[in-house]
């Protein structure tokens, strides 16, 4: 049977039956006061951090050795570029030059 709104409970019912119900399911936990003591003292009082200053000597460390190696990268990476560049025409050029010559042999009328 489906009921209509007239039928229904009115909310603060409802309310009041969820409340029963999660009360028989749910039991109390009792925390532990020590805990719950030391929890609110970190919360409220965060510890004391100091930090130690920079120093301008590890700053330029730092910022150098991130050049060099960003220069390294730059030179090698062009270097092996080109050596892939060469290899590769090392490669290929031999075909070439054969169908280039079986081009030639096709166009060329036959001697007699």
């Amino acid at each position: 049977m489906v009921q209509t709104r007239s039928e229904t409970k009115p909310a603060s019912e409802a309310l009041t039956d969820i409340e029963g119900i999660l009360k028989v399911s749910l039991h109390p936990i009792r925390p532990n006061q020590e805990f719950v003591n030391k929890l609110g003292h970190r919360l409220v009082d965060p510890p004391n951090t100091t930090l130690e200053p920079r120093t301008g000597a590890l700053t330029l460390l730092v910022v150098g050795l991130g050049l060099l190696c960003g220069a390294l990268v730059l030179i090698l990476g062009k270097r092996s570029i080109v050596v892939l560049l060469v290899a590769l025409l090392a490669l290929l050029l031999p075909r070439l030059k054969k169908e280039e010559i079986q081009e030639q042999e096709i166009l060329l009328p036959p001697l007699p």
